[in-house]
């Protein structure tokens, strides 16, 4: 009898030291992506564009900029009020040939309903810094929006 590990076995354990870093590059960048986003989140809540800019790749500063950031922190704040908490909605990393990134999803309470903001983050030097990011609100907690009827929008959660 062999001590030995079974051939399948033998093959799995060969294999991990080869698939095991291309993994860790995107789930070692949860934590920092992480980081990055909730600075981003906090100069949005003090309405701070031009902080939040910094924290964009450069593909992300190719198409956007600073008045482009600032108008996410407006729109929010114009639709449903000042951002007062969040929480972490969901969390995915992917690691391939072209790299790796971390997309995150966050659900803000404002002070009139919600809003859900989801990023793509990726590294860039040392850092993990935002490449993407879109927004979509949630209905107002004050019934103040109304159908083309005139009736209160029915309550329902956004979509994550």
């Amino acid at each position: 009898m062999s001590n030995h590990p079974s051939t399948p076995l033998r093959m799995v354990l060969l294999l991990i030291p080869l698939l095991l870093p291309a993994g860790c590059g995107a789930f070692a960048g949860v934590k920092p992506s992480q980081d990055t986003a909730e600075k981003f989140l906090t100069h949005l809540q003090a309405g701070d564009g031009a902080a939040a800019y910094q924290l964009c790749s450069a593909s992300c500063k190719a198409v956007a900029n600073e008045k482009d950031i600032q108008g996410l922190c407006d729109a929010i704040e114009e639709g449903r009020g000042k951002i007062k908490d969040w929480k972490s909605e969901g969390t995915h990393a992917t690691a391939g040939t072209g790299g790796s990134s971390v997309s995150l999803a966050y659900r803000l309470n404002c002070e009139h309903g919600q809003c859900i903001v989801r990023f793509v983050l990726v590294p860039e030097g040392e850092r993990w810094l935002v490449q993407g990011f879109n927004y979509q609100l949630g209905p107002r907690s004050d019934s103040s929006e109304k159908s083309p009827a005139g009736d209160p929008t029915p309550p329902k959660e956004p979509p994550i």
